[in-house]
């Protein structure tokens, strides 16, 4: 029987098996680093150095994206009500519109970048009957930072014949809302507040009085 010897100065070519080890050994190797797909604040490990990951199911550290981020809000049933009867508003508040948005701080503050609304739920929430509206701020500093609680003003918005007062003063009763007009002999008299797209007209005249608070 007839067998080639090998010459060290010549070793004979690598075989399929030990190209497949190989590539497996290399495979191997790169997984042990995970690169991120995006970049973000890095939250806290999830699992220990030493610890055995056994697969995609296993998470490692989350990544949060703070610029731009994402803030989300949902307007009552009668503001959304009263936004669809005015066209006006209608248009301004769809996606991409001229709707400007400003996020207030707790501290009453202002973030110094304005939103613009980027999506609207189509659909209504069937336990609040409220809608899903979606803003996108740009946040260089990170002023505003993942699950942060904001409020929302909507800008570019104006309307004709209407009176505006201060939130505070603005009271709601027996499912009405209500602000105190001063009267004669400074008496205050309650009038209805019907807010239509943000503003609100009341049951009241140019020149009444209206006190801050109720």
């Amino acid at each position: 029987m007839f067998r080639q010897k090998r010459d060290p100065a010549h070793p004979w070519p690598p075989t399929s098996l030990e190209f497949s080890s190989s590539d497996r050994a290399r495979k191997d190797l790169d997984d042990t680093v995970v690169r991120a797909e995006l970049a973000g604040r890095v939250g806290r490990a999830a699992l220990d150095v030493g610890a055995r990951v056994r697969g995609p199911d296993d998470v490692l550290t989350s990544i949060d994206v703070t610029n731009p981020v994402y803030v989300n809000f949902r307007p009552s049933a009668q503001q959304l009500l009263a936004w669809r009867r005015n066209p006006e508003t209608s248009r301004m508040l769809a996606p991409g519109g001229g709707a400007r948005v400003e996020a207030v701080l707790t501290d009453g503050s202002v973030a110094p970048n304005e939103g613009r609304l980027d999506f609207i739920d189509p659909v209504l929430d069937p336990e609040t009957g409220t809608q899903g509206f979606r803003a996108l701020f740009r946040n260089p500093d990170r002023s505003l930072l993942p699950g942060q609680f904001v409020r929302v003003r909507l800008r570019g918005m104006t309307l004709d014949s209407v009176l505006t007062v201060p939130q505070r003063a603005v009271l709601q009763q027996m499912g009405r809302l209500l602000v105190y007009l001063v009267g004669p002999g400074t008496r205050s008299m309650p009038a209805t507040w019907r807010p239509p797209a943000g503003a609100g007209t009341a049951g009241s005249s140019p020149g009444d009085s209206r006190p801050a608070t109720g």
